[in-house]
């Protein structure tokens, strides 16, 4: 996972609040041999999304290194537990010859849909609608 840390998403305020990409392009295949592309993304859910400023994160920084960690640790002895969404965009595994940027290049957002997944508690995953509960 990858998390952008100079970028207009701003600077991660602790692990359970960021948003998450990862950097590469997989292939999936099926069983007919066709193939699609996809890169994944993680949102966080119930505790939503916090940036800092850069003077709060050099406040923050310059007192504890290890807040982030921290904050993480904290929240799940409080039985708070985080929760993300995992989004999978697909593309089609075809030549773009009309694009001006590599589709899977490390930092792309492949401009295609996104399906989104999610684990139930004990791991119980059912596929409806298309979509993995």
């Amino acid at each position: 996972m990858a998390t952008f840390l100079f970028s207009p998403w701003g600077i991660p305020a602790n692990y359970r609040q960021m948003q998450g990409s990862g950097v590469n392009t997989y292939k999936w295949v099926n069983a007919d041999g066709e193939a699609v592309l996809v890169k994944y993304h993680w949102e966080p859910q119930k505790q939503g999304i916090r940036n800092l400023t850069q003077p709060e994160a050099e406040t923050i920084q310059s007192k504890n290194f290890n807040h982030a960690t921290q904050d993480l640790y904290e929240a799940i002895e409080k039985g708070d537990y985080p929760e993300w969404e995992l989004c999978v965009q697909i593309m089609s595994d075809d030549e773009y010859p009309k694009l001006d940027f590599d589709p899977i290049g490390r930092y792309q957002t492949l401009a295609a849909r996104a399906v989104s997944v999610y684990a139930g508690r004990q791991n119980d995953f059912k596929l409806q609608s298309g979509r993995l509960l």
